[in-house]
């Protein structure tokens, strides 16, 4: 346990002074952090976004899943996977639902291919915040302790 420092004294108004600065700090961090999320958030669409939008389709995987996408949107069957009339099943239809739900949201701004390619650009956004989402609760602890150990010595 620390021995209290008597008030007036040099150690006393030095350890005000950092605590009025790291106050101040945290003030200015409160402020600034909606900025910092808008920046994560321009950056993370600065990557995706590029590679996922405006060109054709570039491989033989892209044609057949348009082609499931267009059939579901199409008939509204989205239990069975179907390319060409045949069922195809070789993959789990997860990504052909997300896509074919994106495509319908955005199909009127974007063409079907661009618009069922976003479930891409969203699977790899998912995947990129993962590990945030496993820190983060990390992080709330140790700095709720630290908070803590800062109030009860105080």
């Amino acid at each position: 346990m620390r021995p209290s420092v008597p008030a007036g004294s040099q150690e006393h108004d030095a350890q005000q002074g950092l605590r009025g600065r790291g106050a101040q700090r945290l003030r200015v961090l409160a402020a600034v952090r909606p900025l910092m999320w808008l920046v994560a958030i321009a950056i993370l669409c600065a990557w995706l976004l590029p590679g996922t939008l405006g060109h054709d389709p570039w491989k033989q995987d892209e044609t057949y899943t348009f082609g499931i996408i267009q059939h579901m949107l199409d008939t509204g069957d989205l239990v069975v996977p179907t390319n060409a009339g045949q069922p195809f099943v070789e993959k789990p239809p997860i990504y052909d639902w997300v896509a074919a739900g994106l495509a319908w949201m955005f199909g009127r701004y974007l063409p079907l291919h661009d618009a069922a390619r976003l479930a891409s650009a969203l699977g790899l956004a998912a995947l990129a915040c993962a590990p945030l989402a496993l820190i983060w609760p990390i992080y709330f602890y140790l700095r709720s302790e630290a908070l803590f150990k800062v109030v009860a010595v105080g």
